[in-house]
This record gives structure tokens, C-alpha cells and sequence, in this order.
């Protein structure tokens, strides 16, 4: 039994002209949903009605909006590699994941909705009577947050380019500028 081993440059070309078309498809669409969801009505809404929905969403909706923010490149391509890597015990980050969602959700979001409060950072401003508290804590989830966004970058940038002739570099301003594009539009 011999096995086919292809080189870095056979693999670079399996990208078919349709497998280019449905990328840039995909490319294109989803700035269309971004600039479309990001200029529609916007002048007419304050930022706590747009990012509320003035409570008028059901519970489906929001699980779906949660769903999918929680998704990303290391989910996808991270969770299999990892749970082959590790075996079972990755279903103790799993569980302890789903656990801390039921308390987050049980124990502090009542208290934030009660509040009409939109995030956590304008509660520990009123909790502690200081804005220098809510600017620590900003900075501190920036801190965290721009690094898990280069990774979440890098990760499906690596996957295109061991299978395309496009750069890791190239791929990486590409999908970073789209998102950039339509989270920046201001109202």
C-alpha cells in the first residue's frame, strides 16, 4: 500500500476557480450584511435602543445572536484538533463552559437588566462610583480581546494559505479589513 503524498506546491493548487468564486462570494456578502445591518435605521435609533433592540426580541433571536458570536475560527478549527489531542477531557471545558453560561445568565444578567444597564463595564462604574474603574476594566478586556483577535485571524488565514497561493499576510488584511470596515461605520 503506497500512500499519495502530494507536495506544498500540488496543495497550493486545489483551489479551483468555483472554490475562488464561492470565497469571494462569501467575502462579499458578508460586508454586504455588515454595511446593510450597520447603516439601516442607525440615525434614527439611540445606541441603547440599537444594542437592546428596546427588549423587543425573543428569546430565539438572542440565543441565535449568542450563538454566533461565540463562534469563531478557534472554535471551528481549534475544539476537533483539541478533543483528538486530548481525548475526553475536553468535555470538562465544555461542561464547565455550559455551567458558566446558566450562572452568567441566572445570577448576573437579571441584575443588569433590572438596571438597564447594557454592559458590565457601566455597572462596576456605578458599583464603585468611579469612572476610573470602568476604564481599567476596558482596558483590561482590550488587553485580552486584541490578542484573541489576531489569533482568530491567523487561524483560517493559515488554513487558506496551505491550500492557496495566497499569503497568510494577504489573507489576514483581507478579512481584517472587511470586519474592520463595517464594525467602524459610524452612525
Amino acid at each position: 500500500m503506497t500512500l499519495n503524498m502530494k507536495t506544498v506546491d500540488e496543495i497550493k493548487n486545489l483551489f479551483s476557480f468555483a472554490d475562488y468564486s464561492v470565497f469571494a462570494a462569501m467575502l462579499c456578502i458578508s460586508t454586504a450584511i455588515g454595511l446593510y445591518y450597520a447603516l439601516k435605521d442607525r440615525k434614527n435609533v439611540s445606541n441603547k435602543e440599537f444594542l437592546t433592540a428596546n427588549k423587543s426580541l425573543s428569546m430565539f433571536p438572542v440565543a441565535m445572536s449568542l450563538l454566533a458570536s461565540f463562534q469563531s475560527s478557534v472554535t471551528i478549527l481549534g475544539y476537533p484538533a483539541e478533543m483528538f489531542y486530548r481525548g475526553t477531557q475536553f468535555w470538562a471545558v465544555m461542561i464547565s463552559g455550559a455551567m458558566a453560561s446558566i450562572i452568567a445568565a441566572e445570577i448576573f444578567l437579571p441584575v443588569y437588566y433590572k438596571l438597564q444597564f447594557t454592559s458590565v463595564n457601566k455597572y462596576l462604574e456605578e458599583r464603585f462610583k468611579s469612572e476610573r474603574v470602568r476604564l481599567a476594566v476596558s482596558l483590561s478586556f482590550l488587553l485580552c480581546t486584541i490578542p484573541y483577535m489576531g489569533v482568530v485571524l491567523y487561524g483560517p488565514s493559515l488554513a487558506l494559505g496551505s491550500v492557496t497561493p495566497i499569503s497568510v499576510s494577504t489573507s489576514v488584511l483581507i478579512v481584517g479589513s472587511i470586519c474592520t470596515l463595517y464594525t467602524s461605520i459610524v452612525r
